[in-house]
């Protein structure tokens, strides 16, 4: 199981890579924090791979997973110029090198250095023959969530063989708001108004709201029991990043009643709106769309460019205009196991996708919308199991 504790942080080896790259791997985070802070000091670091997220996960999430950390620190001429965090995670005997994850980060992909040198052809693939020289044993190489850009930057973790999977990402430019949302948000301000009239209403915008934190997890942990949400670590590594000052709470409380949160993360310049629930006895008010408008009209006051809204195809994203964004898996066996599992895999995933599609047309085509809400149901996001839905075709 995962240690909770972040330990001395010991290096665990380094492989070059030709061309003055270097690939450095840790066992904790005390010898790589000062390498991941002067990266994540230049901007170019997306919310789920800053070094506050990671101490987050690991103290709270770690331990009930069975995890083993691998920090990758990537040097060029001598400088870090990259950090990955990644784990070897054990699932039905098999050994999967992949970013730290357990059902909480939408996104995987490098914190990238803004004077990052130009990636040759063939750096991902070359880059995790070297992490594999430092790493424990593995079986697979999982890549799940990959973006095609990292603040703006291509992303260099996307192997020429990445496939692209079945749920998206989205990200809504905030200056196309609310003409974007094609009268939808429009209709969802008038009801704010509407509420502004007939009852009592608060808007708040804080670093540390407990009361709406604990609230939020309420709700989902009725909506979806024994979802993330609704167990120990999952709670508590969300009061851990509140705590630590990573992320903003925005509530909506009528006559003095919580009746809708937006719990929200940034990175890279962007903000990420992670979590995002309602009081389901005072659905018929809409408290969920009114705190939306009023969020996206403070964001893009306070001159945020864009509001991403993480992994996932639910409906309302659409009212919100064409932002998504293609996201991509990549495996690689690294032993006669992973290539049997994986071929063994690939045969079970085209076989559940012919039931969805069977499933889909005897119900009536409503076989869309999963996401986060859907990702945040399950305990944890196995990596073996959710390549079936995820889609990607390779190996």
């Amino acid at each position: 199981m995962g240690s909770g504790s972040l330990g001395s942080g010991a290096t665990v080896g380094s492989a070059g890579q030709g061309s003055g790259w270097e690939v450095v791997g840790h066992a904790g985070l005390a010898t790589i924090a000062p390498a991941w802070r002067a990266v994540e000091a230049q901007g170019r670091t997306l919310a789920f791979q800053r070094l506050g997220w990671v101490e987050a996960w690991w103290r709270t999430m770690a331990p009930d997973l069975p995890v083993t950390p691998l920090f990758i620190e990537v040097r060029h001429d001598g400088r870090p110029v990259m950090v990955l965090p990644l784990c070897v995670r054990r699932e039905l005997g098999l050994r999967l090198l992949e970013f730290i994850d357990g059902g909480a980060t939408d996104y995987h992909a490098p914190a990238l250095a803004a004077d990052l040198p130009d990636i040759p052809p063939g750096f991902a693939e070359d880059l995790f023959g070297r992490i594999l020289a430092v790493a424990p044993p593995v079986d697979v190489v999982s890549l799940r969530n990959v973006p095609t850009h990292v603040a703006g930057r291509p992303n260099p973790l996307l192997p020429g063989g990445a496939a692209p999977q079945a749920l998206p990402g989205y990200r809504m430019r905030l200056a196309d708001f609310p003409a974007c949302t094609r009268g939808v948000m429009s209709q969802a301000e008038r009801k704010l108004r509407r509420l502004r009239r007939q009852h009592g209403v608060e808007l708040t915008a804080q670093r540390e709201d407990a009361e709406a934190l604990d609230s939020l997890f309420r709700w989902k942990g009725r909506q979806y029991p024994g979802c993330l949400l609704d167990r120990p670590h999952g709670r508590a590594f969300y009061r851990a990043l509140m705590e630590a000052g990573l992320a903003t709470l925005y509530a909506l409380r009528i006559d003095g009643r919580t009746a809708a949160v937006a719990y929200l993360v940034e990175g890279g310049g962007d903000v990420v709106e992670l979590l995002l629930g309602f009081d389901p006895e005072q659905a018929k008010l809409s408290p969920g769309g009114a705190l939306r408008v009023h969020m996206m009209q403070c964001l893009k006051e306070a001159g945020v460019a864009t509001l991403d809204s993480g992994i996932g195809d639910e409906p309302y994203k659409a009212d919100c205009g064409d932002g998504w964004q293609t996201l991509y898996a990549w495996r690689r066996p690294v032993t006669p196991l992973g290539s049997v599992c994986l071929g063994a895999w690939g045969t079970a995933r085209a076989a559940w996708h012919g039931v969805r599609r069977l499933a889909s047309r005897q119900g009536g085509g409503q076989g869309g919308g999963q996401g986060r809400a859907m990702k945040k149901a399950r305990p944890m996001r196995p990596g073996l199991s959710s390549w079936w839905s995820q889609g990607g075709s390779n190996p």
